[in-house]
């Protein structure tokens, strides 16, 4: 019995890790010039101060995780959010959350085989606040459809990375030359697994993690 091959409008893409760029200190990010219309940028933007101050979600991205925390005298403000760029996007500045001392922001850049149709982020993700050690966060990916993106988000105004991350991550990526933002990602073209995601305490400490899920 003869197989007929799906139309390629039908096939799920496969996903690449193009670049990423980042900023510190400042309220605007600009773009990849190596990015190109349909690929999909991931945004972080992280501030941490001692007073209130509200999010500012980039015009154009979706936010799927959004909140402000106070730990202890400091009050957080992450944003993540999605995009399929287009044209206009390429090298384009990004406004953000406004920019302070200890503002990160960074976007990284995945292209797909062909053009995607539907982003579908974990909801709810893996996160913490905490003063203390955060706990190894579990991305529990194995039993959704490929193709999906697991992450990583690690922060601190003094620089941070990941302890143990089991299976490792293809790739992590920074938000500039103090490393306030770590974003660790693996791709899931086939096959996804189960990923544990920790670091260190930093003191006021910021880990996230989940998966991103294309078609």
């Amino acid at each position: 019995m003869l197989l007929t091959p799906l139309p390629m409008s039908r096939r799920s893409p496969t996903m690449s890790f193009v670049a990423s760029t980042g900023s510190e200190g400042s309220s605007n990010l600009t773009l990849s010039e190596s990015l190109l219309a349909g690929d999909l940028g991931i945004w972080i933007d992280i501030d941490k101060r001692g007073s209130l101050f509200s999010t500012v979600v980039p015009t154009g991205f979706t936010p799927f995780y959004d909140v402000t925390a106070v730990l202890g005298t400091e009050q957080f403000g992450v944003v993540l959010a999605y995009k399929i760029l287009v044209t206009g996007d390429i090298s384009s500045s990004k406004t953000g959350i406004s920019g302070t001392g200890n503002t990160a922001k960074l976007c990284a850049i995945f292209r797909p085989s062909s053009s995607l149709s539907a982003v579908i982020p974990q909801n709810p993700i893996n996160f913490q606040f905490t003063a203390n050690n955060p706990p190894a966060q579990n991305i529990l990916a194995a039993a959704q459809t490929p193709p999906l993106i697991n992450f990583g988000v690690v922060y601190e105004d003094d620089g941070c990375n990941f302890t143990t991350v089991s299976p490792s991550f293809d790739g992590v990526v920074s938000s500039g030359a103090v490393n306030r933002i770590r974003f660790g990602y693996k791709i899931y073209n086939t096959a996804p697994a189960n990923q544990s995601v920790d670091s260190q305490d930093y003191g006021d400490n910021f880990l996230a993690s989940g998966y991103i899920r294309v078609s």
